[in-house]
């Protein structure tokens, strides 16, 4: 475990708890500006914690990928990742659970559902990929600049 970035890890983490409980007690004073680009930040923060936890425990190891954790873009796309594809996937993979469990009761191998169901989860995947990445891209699109909008000033908008 490299100890550098573990610690970077606990610290990135420890930062997105606190800019949330910011945003919070922005977003219950009704400050939502504020409080957005807060979550976002947090967002980010949180995703570097667990890129930071994945070099230290040597999952990531291309150097170029240890470089992303500075790109918010980049990191806004993991938040893509870590968020809405377990949601995506939720209910085909709620049909594939209850598929194994019926494996486990069925004794003839013949009447398996679990390989078919495992093909349909991941040709759902595969032929919609681009669609359900375009659709969460388009979630995401423009939180980097609306964070900084939500905290600077810009002359553009002065008469």
């Amino acid at each position: 475990m490299n100890k550098v970035y573990e610690d970077g890890a606990k610290a990135a983490h420890r930062n997105s708890l606190d800019l949330l409980e910011e945003a919070n007690i922005l977003y219950n004073s009704s400050k939502y500006v504020r409080a957005y680009a807060l979550c976002v930040l947090s967002s980010e923060e949180f995703v570097k914690a667990f890129l930071y936890k994945r070099i230290s425990v040597g999952v990531i190891t291309d150097p170029d990928f240890k470089n992303d954790i500075r790109s918010h873009k980049e990191k806004i796309y993991h938040v893509l990742h870590l968020f809405l594809g377990p949601s995506v996937l939720d209910s085909r993979y709620r049909d594939f659970l209850t598929t194994i469990e019926h494996d486990k009761l069925e004794k003839d191998h013949s009447k398996h559902l679990g390989e078919e169901a495992f093909k349909r989860l991941y040709a759902f995947w595969n032929d919609d990929k681009d669609n359900i990445i375009d659709k969460q891209q388009a979630i995401f699109r423009n939180a980097d600049e609306l964070k900084l909008k939500a905290i600077y000033v810009d002359m553009s908008k002065i008469e």
